[in-house]
C-alpha cells in the first residue's frame, strides 16, 4: 500500500482534474454542435482517460528532471524522499504516454495528433536539451498550449473533425489565461528554482512585479468572449462567462496582496488553487453553454 500511495502522489491527482474536465468540455461542445439530438458518445471516456494519462506522463517526466530542485522545494515527494527511484517514474511516464497515444490513435487520427502535440510540449518543457522551463517566456508558452489550448481541442477531436472554430476559440481563451496564471505556482518554488538555474517570472522580475504582470491574465481572457461570440466563433450563450473575470480579479488581488506579506508560501499556494478552480469553472462554463 505504501508503494501504491507513492505512485498516486507521483501522479499529482489534483492536477488531473483540469484535463479531465477540459476534455469533456470540448467533447460536449462538439456533441451539441455537430451531433444534436444524438446520445452522448460513450467512447469519449476513452479519450478522457487518454488526457489524464498524458497529464500523468507530464507530471512524472517533470519530477524526473526536477529531482534536484524538488530536494529543496518538495523534499516530501516520492523521488527526493527516496521512496521511488527515477526508473520507477520513467516507467510510469513511458507507459502512460504509450497508453495515451494508443487511445488517441484508436479514436481518431486528429486526436492522436493533438495528444502527440501536447506530449511534445511537455517534453520540450521538462527535458534536456531544450528544457524550456529554464526561462519563463518559452515555459509559459508551451504550458499554455498543452494545458490551455489543446485540451478542449482534444475533446472536440474525439467526437468530430476539427473544422469548427469553437474548440479553438475556447482553447484560445484558456491559452491566454494559462499564459500568465501558470506562474502562480512559482512563488513558493523560488528557492529551488534559483538554485537550479530556472529563471521563472518571480525570479526574473521579483515577487511584486511578477504578481502585477500576471494579474491581467487572470481577468482579460474572459473579456474576449463577447467578441468571439460576435464573430460566430463561440455560441452566443457563452457571453455570461465574461463574469469569470470577477473571480479572476479576486484571485489576482489575493496573489498581489500575498507577495507583500511575510507568509508568501501560504498565499501563493492559495492563488495557485484559485487559478485551478477558475480554469475548471471556465471549462465547465463552456460545456454548460453548449449543453443548455
Amino acid at each position: 500500500m505504501g508503494r501504491l500511495r507513492d505512485y498516486i502522489v507521483l501522479s499529482r491527482p489534483f492536477t488531473l482534474l483540469a484535463p479531465l474536465v477540459g476534455f469533456f468540455c470540448g467533447a460536449i461542445m462538439a456533441w451539441k454542435s455537430v451531433l444534436p439530438g444524438s446520445v452522448f458518445p460513450r467512447h469519449v471516456w476513452l479519450g478522457a482517460a487518454g488526457a489524464v494519462l498524458l497529464n500523468i506522463f507530464s507530471n512524472a517526466l517533470n519530477q524526473i528532471y526536477d529531482l534536484e530542485i524538488d530536494r529543496i522545494n518538495r523534499p516530501e515527494r516520492p523521488l527526493p524522499a527516496g521512496r521511488l527511484k527515477k526508473i520507477h517514474a520513467a516507467i510510469v511516464a513511458i507507459v502512460c504516454l504509450a497508453e495515451a497515444l494508443t487511445l488517441g490513435a484508436f479514436l481518431s487520427r486528429q486526436l492522436l495528433l493533438v495528444f502527440a502535440a501536447a506530449a511534445l510540449c511537455t517534453w520540450l518543457y521538462s527535458s534536456p536539451p531544450a528544457r524550456l522551463k529554464r526561462h519563463w517566456l518559452p515555459a509559459h508558452l508551451v504550458m499554455a498550449v498543452a494545458r490551455g489550448l489543446l485540451i478542449p481541442v482534444a475533446g472536440w477531436a474525439a467526437v468530430a473533425p476539427l473544422h469548427s472554430p469553437d474548440p479553438w476559440a475556447a482553447g484560445a481563451v484558456l491559452f491566454a489565461f494559462i499564459l500568465g496564471a501558470a506562474a502562480t505556482k512559482d512563488f513558493a518554488d523560488m528557492p529551488g528554482d534559483r538554485a537550479g538555474g530556472i529563471r521563472t517570472l518571480p525570479i526574473a522580475f521579483g515577487r511584486n512585479a511578477a504578481a502585477r504582470i500576471m494579474a491581467p491574465f487572470l481577468i482579460i481572457p474572459f473579456l474576449f468572449i463577447p467578441g468571439l461570440t460576435s464573430m460566430g466563433w463561440l455560441h452566443p450563450a457563452a457571453r455570461p462567462l465574461t463574469a469569470l473575470s470577477l473571480y479572476g480579479a479576486f484571485a489576482a488581488i489575493l496573489m498581489i496582496r500575498g507577495q507583500a506579506r511575510p507568509r508568501l508560501e501560504k498565499e501563493s499556494r492559495a492563488a495557485w488553487v484559485h487559478m485551478y478552480i477558475l480554469l475548471m469553472l471556465a471549462q465547465v462554463g463552456f460545456a454548460a453553454c453548449y449543453l443548455f
